[in-house]
């Protein structure tokens, strides 16, 4: 090695050196940036927070929350208190059991039953919209598979004026359109996604 060599190599070393404090430098800097701003958000109270700079739930004014009614058991009722399971190998115990009258008691239990567990057709509507989307994508998936593109596009966007909130839809939608070489028509289902 000579004195260039040498003396090259001594330059890049400290090079190397200056380049590596500077970034423990700015990593310290970070830490204690960060450090500040945490201790900042923990002084502050929590009510301060709440509601400041937060971007609104998605989708929280468009929905209303029902819940199903739940099925009323009637206490008067003596069928499950006097029935209990009865083995297959009891002959015994199924020739005395009264078959005729068992299915009396659940047909009037059946009776009492009110005929919509939904508290409001809204919601039953919804349920069924969200249910003939997803016939929609099987078919549409089904059509995908068989290489009927058109086809599946088809029913892609009925599904996706059925249920505007599964995402799943315009993305099998592009997907087919993407088979088809329709590129600008994918820009369009991905921004119908965003």
């Amino acid at each position: 090695m000579d004195a260039k060599q040498l003396i090259d190599m001594q330059r890049q070393m400290r090079e190397n050196q200056q380049d590596m404090q500077d970034f423990v430098k700015g990593l310290d800097q970070w830490e204690t940036d960060v450090k500040r701003k945490d201790s900042t958000l923990k002084s502050s109270k929590a009510s301060d927070l709440d509601k400041k700079n937060l971007p609104p739930v998605r989708n929280s004014l468009h929905k209303k929350k029902f819940q199903k009614k739940k099925p009323t058991t009637d206490k008067t009722s003596k069928s499950s208190a006097t029935y209990k399971k009865i083995s297959g190998f009891d002959f015994r115990a199924w020739d005395k059991f009264d078959v005729d009258k068992a299915c009396k008691e659940i047909d009037d239990k059946d009776d009492t039953k009110s005929s919509s567990e939904y508290e409001t057709d809204e919601e039953w509507e919804e349920t069924r919209k969200k249910q003939q989307a997803n016939v929609e994508k099987d078919n549409g998936n089904r059509f995908f598979k068989d290489g009927q593109y058109d086809n599946a596009i088809a029913c892609y966007t009925t599904g996706m004026q059925c249920d505007p909130t599964n995402a799943i839809l315009p993305a099998n939608r592009a997907m087919s359109l993407l088979k088809q070489n329709k590129s600008v028509n994918i820009l369009l289902c991905w921004l119908h996604v965003c």
